[in-house]
């Protein structure tokens, strides 16, 4: 299921309930993606939506996702960055 899915069908159930995300891997979504799924879902609740994000942790990125991992906070800076810099 897409970070977007189940978030989606409980705003929708809903009218007061705020949803938000686990920790969602800035190794696993594009900026531009993840920067239209948390705007879609906030516009269509009247920002109920909240988007957690985070670096992960080495063993995953690097052997689950065979990524080289970076240092956390200027690889969050730069994910922030780019999201913020997305067309949307």
């Amino acid at each position: 299921m897409g970070m977007g899915a189940l978030p989606s069908w409980l705003l929708s159930q809903t009218k007061d309930l705020n949803i938000a995300t686990g920790i969602m891997n800035i190794y696993h979504r594009e900026p531009g993606v993840t920067l239209a799924a948390q705007k879609s879902l906030a516009e269509q609740s009247g920002n109920r939506f909240l988007l957690g994000i985070g670096v992960s942790h080495k063993p995953l990125v690097e052997s689950g996702r065979g990524l080289e991992y970076r240092p956390p906070v200027a690889t969050m800076r730069r994910s922030l960055e780019k999201v913020q810099g997305s067309p949307y």
